[in-house]
């Protein structure tokens, strides 16, 4: 068990710092800061979906229109949650307190009204990650770092709004961690192009 969490402590203090700034006007209703409200019912779950999807959109166009967005701490709410919390992968491993995805899920509404309200109220902590170790193919050991079902819920929810906001950008031709595209997609795409050429370097690079 590692005693703290890079990631998770650079998750922390990138929420930190947009719950500092000022919400996107059109983009959602954002209540005064001296009094925030807590809901106790967590919407639908076609419901949150739509509401994501047209806030994606918002965030896309608003994305190719200007250099940088900011302010997207603020759609940290129970429709994104709700989205967020329905993709986590059941068959994940869990983390240092054990709780699986699929337990998690079973009392996702209590989870969500409570993971919302600590990070509007900015005391959420992100917990330390289980270490675990996977042999390689050569014998040696691949350290990882397994957080908990709970802070995946949370990067869950800042992934959907950070892909609004970067996907426009990427280029055509990147196929690294990004949805609907894999590395055997890739492979196929670099086939036909390099049918097509008669002179060609690939060149491969591990960072």
């Amino acid at each position: 068990q590692e005693p703290s969490s890079r990631i998770n402590l650079h998750l922390l203090h990138f929420l930190e710092a947009l719950l500092d700034r000022q919400p996107i006007p059109g983009l959602t209703e954002v209540p005064d800061r001296t009094v925030i409200p807590v809901r106790t019912a967590v919407p639908d779950g076609n419901q949150s979906r739509e509401i994501v999807r047209e806030r994606r959109k918002k965030l896309g166009e608003l994305a190719v229109k200007h250099e940088r967005v900011f302010n997207i701490a603020y759609l940290i709410d129970h429709h994104l949650l709700r989205v967020a919390g329905e993709k986590l992968r059941a068959s994940a491993a869990p983390g240092i307190d054990h709780m699986t995805a699929r337990k998690y899920r079973r009392d996702l509404p209590l989870n969500i009204i409570k993971l919302h309200k600590e990070v509007r109220h900015k005391t959420y902590q992100p917990s330390p990650n289980r270490r675990v170790s996977i042999e390689k193919d050569d014998g040696s050991k691949r350290h990882l770092g397994l957080p908990t079902t709970r802070d995946k819920h949370l990067q869950r929810a800042v992934m959907i709004l950070l892909e609004a906001v970067y996907e426009p950008n990427f280029y055509k031709h990147s196929y690294g961690f990004r949805p609907r595209r894999s590395a055997r997609k890739a492979v196929k795409v670099l086939r036909t192009w390099l049918a097509d050429q008669k002179n060609a370097w690939v060149l491969e690079i591990d960072l």
